[in-house]
C-alpha cells in the first residue's frame, strides 16, 4: 500500500496535532515496512513540501486555511505522482480541510472542530467565532468527503455527530499514542512543592484561569511554585498580570524548553494542570499522566473523556479560578491520595495509549479502507 499522509502540522510539531502525526508516521513505519508512506506537509521533514504557493504563509496567521485551499486544487496531481492508494489527513482546528473528493479512498483524523473552537473558546468574541464557524462549514466538508474518520477521542466523536451531523457508523474513536516510560521507570519521586503547566500561552489553553488561581492558591500555600513551559502567545499581558499580582516569587516562566527539559520536568512533577478550555484528546496531561502525575484539569471537551475524576485525576468547572485552586488545594493536601491518583493514572493511560497498538488500529482502518 502506498499511503499519502496530509497534515499542516508535521515536523517540527507545532502543536499536539504535529506531535501525534509524527509519532505515527515513525511507528507505521516501523511495525509495517511492507507500505509506503509518503508525507505531504509544508514542514522541513516532510517528504513532499508541495509548492512554495501553498507554503506561502506556513507559521503565518491564516497560513494553515491558504495551504489547505491551494492544496484542495493540487489534490489530483499529488495522489497521481505518488501513485498514492490512501490518503490520511490529519483535520481539525490547524489542520488540513478538503473541497473536493480524492481519486483514492481518504481517512480522516479528527483531532478537534472549529465548530468547538467557537463554542468553547470564542463564544463571547462575536468576530471569532464567526470565522471559526466559517472555517467549520469548510472542515464539515472534509468530513462529509472521508470514507472513514477517526476521532482521537469520544468527545471529538460527539461534536463530529451533534455539530456536523456525520453518522456515527462512520466514526471510529482511536486514542492518540503516546511514548510510554518504561516498566521500571514509571515513578520517579514526585515534587509537590510546585505545580506544573506545559502549554502555549493562549486563549485555547485556558491559561489566564491558573494564573488567576494562583493568586488565591498563594495565600493558602505561600511557598507554592507554578512551573510554565511554552511559547507565550499573549504577549506582555502574562508578565503584567504576575507582577500586578505580586506572583514573581510563585510562578516561573521558562517559555520554550527542548526535549529533555521538557521530560525531566514532567516526570519530577507531582501535579500538572491543564486548564485548557477544550482540547481534542489533551495529549500534555497524557503524557503526564503516564508518568505517575496528578492531572488536576478543565471538565472540558477532550480532558472529560481522559481523566476519570478522583479516580484518574482531578476535573474543575472549566474556566472558573476558584474551582481550580480548591482541586489545586486538595491535590496539595492530600499528597497519598494524590499519588495513588498519578499511579492509578499511569495504569490507565497505559492500557489506552500504547503507541504499538493504536498504531495497530490504525493500520487496520487505512488498509481497509475502500471508495
Amino acid at each position: 500500500m502506498r499511503l499519502g499522509v496530509l497534515s499542516y502540522d508535521y515536523a517540527p510539531a507545532i502543536g499536539g496535532m504535529g506531535i501525534v502525526a509524527k509519532r505515527y508516521v515513525d511507528r507505521m513505519r516501523q511495525q509495517f515496512p511492507e507500505h509506503t508512506i509518503i508525507v505531504i506537509a509544508p514542514g522541513t521533514a516532510a517528504d513532499d513540501r508541495v509548492s512554495a504557493i501553498a507554503r506561502l504563509r506556513y507559521l503565518k496567521s491564516g497560513g494553515c486555511p491558504i495551504f489547505s485551499l491551494i492544496l484542495s486544487m493540487a489534490l489530483p496531481q499529488i495522489i497521481r505522482k505518488h501513485r498514492l492508494d490512501v490518503l490520511h489527513v490529519h483535520a481539525g482546528s490547524g489542520g488540513v480541510f478538503l473541497l473536493r473528493k480524492p481519486q483514492c479512498p481518504l481517512v480522516v483524523t479528527a483531532h478537534h472542530t472549529y465548530r468547538q473552537e467557537a463554542e468553547f473558546v470564542f463564544n463571547d468574541r462575536p468576530v471569532k467565532k464567526f470565522m471559526k464557524s466559517i472555517m467549520g462549514i469548510l472542515e464539515r466538508r472534509t468530513y462529509r468527503l472521508a470514507d472513514r474518520i477517526i476521532a482521537v477521542s469520544a468527545d471529538t466523536a460527539a461534536a463530529l455527530i451533534e455539530d456536523y451531523g456525520i453518522p456515527q457508523s462512520r466514526i471510529r474513536v482511536i486514542e492518540n499514542p503516546v511514548n510510554l516510560p518504561p516498566e521500571g521507570e514509571l515513578f520517579h519521586p514526585k515534587d509537590f512543592t510546585s505545580i506544573l503547566y506545559v502549554g502555549r500561552l493562549e486563549e485555547r489553553k485556558g491559561c489566564m484561569t491558573l494564573l488567576r488561581a494562583m493568586v488565591l492558591l498563594r495565600n493558602h500555600f505561600p511557598s507554592i511554585r507554578l512551573t510554565v513551559i511554552g511559547s507565550n502567545l499573549l504577549g506582555s499581558s502574562v508578565q503584567r498580570f504576575i507582577v500586578d499580582n505580586q506572583l514573581e516569587a510563585h510562578i516561573q516562566l521558562l517559555g520554550f524548553v527542548d526535549q529533555g527539559r521538557y521530560d525531566a520536568e514532567r516526570r519530577r512533577a507531582g501535579i500538572v494542570v491543564v486548564p485548557s478550555l477544550m482540547e481534542g484528546f489533551g495529549l500534555v496531561a497524557a503524557e503526564a499522566m503516564a508518568d505517575g502525575a496528578c492531572v488536576v484539569g478543565a471538565d472540558a471537551p477532550g480532558l472529560r473523556s481522559l481523566i476519570r475524576d478522583k479516580e484518574t485525576g482531578l476535573l474543575f468547572k472549566s474556566g472558573d479560578a476558584a474551582c481550580c485552586v480548591a482541586a489545586m488545594e486538595w491535590a496539595l493536601g492530600n499528597t497519598a491520595a494524590t499519588t495513588t491518583i498519578g499511579r492509578h493514572a499511569a495504569e490507565d493511560v497505559r492500557r489506552r495509549c500504547d503507541v504499538s497498538k493504536r498504531t495497530r488500529d490504525l493500520e487496520r482502518i487505512i488498509s481497509s479502507t475502500k471508495f
